[in-house]
């Protein structure tokens, strides 16, 4: 029985209890919304001698009560109910333990801050300012909860931390129907506790459902791995949606960095979720019990208003449901998880890649199940979307279906990226021309990739690169190591997957039509028969500055990222002129390799001009984009020099004749300004 050791204990009390001082008693367990059966709430006496609470007076807010007897014993608990003498009962409802004392006049209040007070002879002993709004969300697996003092530490000045030292028990009795109760009368409340907390490395965000279908918000979810051998636990962590890698640090917990100005110190209890930063969104993890802690290997589902990420054909339930963030559908955003103002993992997700290669079911946004670490999805090329067979489909919590592996490692959608060598870039618009006149058609850069294998391929999800070396200037310190100038573009966007037939080019202009016209929000210009695909962020120089182009395209192992195929310029060393294409034939032993030498080149034939790309003046802007050329003279009938001539610029490198034609075309050829 319970009640044993209570009873024993007081037998052995002094016939005459100490006089009471502040802290010999203390506030320790409150039954504050039983499902069945009285309020009641505990109290402690932790001194070395019983305690005689008789004439102290209980109070809650306005509402007193006289106790007329009642003896702590050392170090013993007192329950006193509310109505009921029974307080405790066993699984069929019968009576195990009586109260110590039914006091009748107090209320417990359910809502809000209450304060409950106990005090003798006019002196406060102890006092608990309560709030059971911050405990009903962790009673889960039982009909009702108490709120208990951590056994840890039961004084008068740990239970006034009211979130910080109490806690829903992990002790079970019962109640008068037989129910369960999380409770712990009589006794220490023991804490739910969890792992160490997360740090940088420890967890990675594997899975996320962007754009559930019907484009639902309260049906977004996603996942996260913990990869610490140890496991760890997410409470207390910020979970951040916004524009950059970098977390806006300084309004994360503040700093203590008294020379930066600031007045962190005024307010360092702030809790930077509750104050948005512009363009973020933010989340703190509190979940039931205050822990949230996962094994090794486990994966955790975070919900945002649901509770099941899945209903059939298995119901998969989320871990944790969060609020406050919602996914970004067209721009690159990222996920960053925040744990003692550390970030800890960071997820860039760019749905607007991905999106076309989604069914129409709807799926989900993953990682490759070889590439669970906490740097493979910090870009696109480490992202897939899920397979659509049928052992991945799954319906969600309203019947809804899509493709996704929650729970479990992920299963890639197969894409036909090309592999080294097998795409190269076969067309350089370095410098186009426009008319200066006023209002003119401005027209773009562009530049165009050949398939030289005999299968088909994606470039969805292929990233182009351009490098230009840095520099170091103003210093002479031979330590320092300059930083390259990078630009890039993913290709793919608006649900759109180019597919590069075998031996077919495709072109990319640079923000408008070639023809000087502007892009359709789509990012397509179908122009003459061909349908090109727009950037916006790469741009070449048209000067004496030699930049490197590069295709990296994902690894369909997930692995690095594949560099498919590379190329250098100088349009001023390539003797190029303006509104002229540097052209490559493509149709050369190992044209990945041999397109690396800038030299071997040649500029487009005064012959082709692009139609679609004349200016007001008349003046034509030339090349063949959209067809891969064997740049080789033989192809008009042209006079032995002036404009137009033309040499094949792999075979004039091997002889005197050749070398000749390129001087003389070296001496032609001239930049416009």
């Amino acid at each position: 029985m319970l009640r044993l050791a209570a009873l024993a204990a007081a037998l052995l009390l002094p016939a005459t209890a100490l006089a009471v001082d502040p802290g010999d008693v203390v506030f320790t367990e409150f039954a504050i919304a039983p499902a069945a059966g009285p309020e009641w709430f505990e109290l402690y006496n932790p001194t070395a001698s019983a305690v005689d609470l008789a004439d102290c007076v209980l109070s809650e807010d306005d509402n007193l009560f006289t106790i007329d007897a009642l003896v702590i014993g050392s170090r013993d608990y007192a329950v006193l109910s509310r109505s009921d003498t029974c307080a405790i009962y066993d699984d069929a409802g019968d009576c195990v333990a009586d109260s110590d004392l039914v006091y009748g006049s107090l209320s417990l209040n359910n809502s809000g801050v209450e304060t409950m007070g106990l005090t003798c002879d006019s002196v406060l002993i102890d006092a608990v300012g309560y709030d059971y709004d911050a405990f009903e969300d962790d009673c889960l697996d039982a009909g009702s909860c108490t709120v208990g003092l951590n056994g840890l530490g039961q004084s008068a000045d740990t239970n006034d931390d009211w979130e910080g030292s109490w806690c829903v028990p992990t002790q079970l009795v019962y109640d008068e129907t037989g129910g369960t109760v999380r409770a712990s009368p009589w006794a220490p409340t023991d804490c739910v506790t969890g792992g160490p907390a997360c740090g940088a490395g420890d967890v990675v965000v594997t899975e996320m459902m962007v754009d559930a279908l019907a484009s639902s918000d309260s049906r977004e979810w996603f996942e996260v791995k913990v990869t610490t051998g140890s496991g760890c636990d997410l409470q207390g962590c910020q979970l951040w949606e916004g524009p950059t890698l970098e977390v806006p640090t300084d309004e994360v917990g503040g700093d203590d960095d008294d020379s930066a100005g600031d007045d962190d110190d005024d307010d360092e209890e702030a809790d930077p979720c509750d104050e948005p930063i512009e363009g973020w969104r933010c989340h703190e993890v509190d979940a039931p019990g205050n822990t949230l802690a996962f094994d090794s290997g486990a994966y955790a589902l975070f919900g945002k208003g649901a509770d099941l990420i899945a209903s059939s054909p298995e119901e998969i339930p989320v871990d944790y449901r969060y609020s406050g963030l919602f996914f970004n559908n067209d721009d690159p955003t990222y996920l960053h998880i925040v744990c003692n103002d550390t970030v800890v993992e960071s997820a860039r997700y760019d749905w607007s890649l991905f999106q076309g290669d989604c069914p129409n079911d709807g799926c989900t946004l993953q990682l490759h199940p070889s590439a669970e670490e906490a740097t493979a999805n910090d870009e696109p090329t480490g992202w897939c979307v899920a397979s659509d067979e049928d052992e991945y489909r799954h319906d969600d919590e309203v019947g809804d279906p899509f493709f996704g592996t929650p729970g479990l490692p992920g299963a890639c959608l197969a894409r036909e990226w090309p592999n080294e060598g097998e795409v190269v870039f076969s067309e350089l618009m370095l410098a186009p021309v426009s008319s200066s006149a006023e209002g003119a058609v401005s027209f773009p850069e562009w530049f165009e990739l050949t398939s030289v294998t005999d299968r088909d391929v994606e470039l969805e999800g292929c990233r182009v690169r351009r490098v230009r070396a840095g520099e170091v200037e103003g210093d002479d310190d031979d330590s320092a190591v300059p930083e390259d100038d990078v630009k890039e573009h993913q290709i793919g966007s608006e649900g759109l997957v180019p597919v590069l037939l075998s031996g077919t080019s495709q072109v990319l202009v640079k923000s408008e039509c070639i023809d000087g016209t502007e892009a359709p929000e789509t990012g397509i210009c179908n122009t003459d028969g061909r349908t090109d695909y727009v950037y916006g962020t790469v741009s070449f120089s048209n000067g004496d500055v030699t930049e490197e182009l590069i295709l990296e395209c994902p690894d369909v192992q997930g692995g690095d990222p594949v560099i498919v195929d590379r190329t250098s310029y100088n349009q001023q060393r390539m003797a190029d002129r303006s509104g002229h294409s540097m052209e490559f034939n493509t149709t050369v032993a190992d044209p990945a390799s041999v397109n690396d030498d800038f030299a071997l080149w040649c500029e487009a034939s005064f012959q082709d001009c692009i139609d679609e790309a004349v200016t007001e003046d008349g003046d034509c802007n030339y090349g063949t984009p959209g067809t891969a050329g064997p740049c080789a003279t033989g192809n008009v009938s042209v006079p032995p020099s002036g404009a137009g001539c033309r040499c094949d610029n792999i075979e004039a490198r091997g002889g005197a004749t050749g070398l000749g034609l390129l001087l003389l075309l070296g001496l032609l050829r001239r930049k416009k300004a």
